[in-house]
């Protein structure tokens, strides 16, 4: 059988919003509405990512697509692939399929968080570059290289976890500075905690600065097995060499630029956020990651928090009620208990919120003394819609209770 295969002239895709304007033509064989995918020639039965058009908030990239009654495994992301000018994305989930990220498939994108698949072989320069929301980065043990410029200008990323497969660090891999065009500054990076989870100490490539432009360099911890802490800190001497050019002034690397080296613990909890600025009502999801190094047994996972200001379940969080608290997962296993590190939450009231007024003398179903009565007590969403006068029939959810011209806070449940 023969496919097809469909080309996108640069004019039809700039008219139909697909592309930016600096983009090039570009075939694919198969298009779901926002993913383009390309069948991979040396490659049984397997395509890549080619272009998002228009992608959605948070993408699920499925780990197989059926072209002409055949199944295909999605195995890659190619160059450029989710770059989303209009910033739409924000979370993105790859299927376990994922092996390859190529060159700057994902960079100067507003995504706060990426699932990596854990099949990941290899992340290519410059796959992520200057996506400055990203919060934390976990590689997949799969991966061996940790490539130049991969994570460069992610100036937002607190903790980082290099797998057990890493054997090799590139330049400029994380950190980075990048102009912030808001502020006017450059945007150093707030690297804090590097967890490696290599016995064999990862190599640091020639004239190799991994962890360039952090902000608090001394600040940083790094995490590695408790009998590898000797080879971590072990001496060696730092090599400078002569610079080529007047931005060349790096020099070569090693672990020893951390000043704090501790054990990993048996299990860590990674979450992205360390603080949370929400509305009553409102809904987001939450991402925390149980790292169980040493594979020890859960007996309990938990969040603890103030429930009359929030809600976690099913990894999101609702706000409840105006006020501060502070959200800390707690999991107990085997080897002891193990707690996330705090988020703190603000939640804001609805006392923004522009009430509809009542006409008391309008005319109402029912007699005239219950109709007054309706007027003066009653219900209204968060958004000012009526919702009724009697609480018993509300739907659950937080509403705005009028009565007698005062207003409160109503939470049905």
């Amino acid at each position: 059988m023969k496919l097809k295969k469909y080309t996108v002239p640069i004019i039809a895709a700039l008219c139909c919003g697909i592309l930016p304007a600096n983009a090039e033509d570009f075939t694919y064989d198969y298009t779901d509405g926002a993913l383009y995918y390309s069948i991979i020639k040396d490659a049984e039965n397997c395509v890549e990512v080619t272009k998002c058009n228009n992608p959605p908030k948070y993408l699920v990239i499925p780990p197989m697509v059926n072209i002409d009654g055949v199944d295909y495994k999605v195995i890659k992301l190619a160059e450029e692939s989710l770059v989303d000018w209009d910033h739409r994305l924000e979370y993105i989930d790859l299927p376990n399929t994922i092996q390859c990220i190529d060159n700057s498939a994902i960079q100067f994108q507003t995504i706060k968080h990426i699932t990596l698949s854990e099949n990941l072989e290899e992340i290519k320069p410059w796959a992520f570059y200057a996506c400055r929301q990203l919060k934390s980065v976990i590689i997949p043990d799969k991966v061996t290289k940790f490539a130049n410029d991969s994570f460069y200008g992610c100036s937002a990323v607190h903790t980082l976890v290099l797998g057990r497969g890493i054997a090799t660090m590139g330049h400029n891999a994380v950190g980075g500075c990048v102009w912030d065009y808001k502020e006017c500054i450059y945007d150093w990076s707030v690297l804090k905690d590097v967890y490696s989870l290599n016995p064999v100490p990862p190599e640091f490539g020639s004239f190799c600065t991994t962890f360039d432009y952090i902000k608090d360099l001394d600040a940083m911890i790094l995490y590695v097995p408790e009998e590898s802490i000797d080879k971590y800190t072990e001496y060696r001497e730092w090599i400078p060499y002569e610079a080529e050019s007047i931005y060349d002034d790096h020099a070569w690397q090693w672990w020893t630029v951390f000043k704090t080296v501790k054990a990993i613990p048996d299990l860590f909890i990674v979450n992205d956020d360390t603080e949370l600025d929400l509305k009553e009502g409102q809904t987001e999801p939450l991402f925390s990651t149980m790292v169980n190094y040493a594979d020890v047994t859960i007996y309990s996972d938990k969040w603890e928090y103030d429930p009359m200001v929030i809600k976690i379940e099913n990894d999101q969080i609702t706000a409840i009620g105006e006020g501060e608290t502070v959200a800390k997962r707690i999991i107990a296993t085997s080897t002891g208990t193990y707690e996330s590190k705090p988020i703190v939450v603000k939640v804001k009231g609805t006392s923004g919120v522009e009430l509809p007024v009542v006409d008391a003398e309008q005319p109402q179903p029912g007699d005239a003394e219950a109709a007054a009565s309706a007027a003066d007590h009653c219900f209204f969403t968060i958004d000012g819609l009526p919702a009724g006068s009697d609480a018993d029939r509300l739907a659950p959810g937080i509403y705005i209770e009028r009565d007698h011209g005062k207003t409160r806070k109503f939470i049905k449940h």
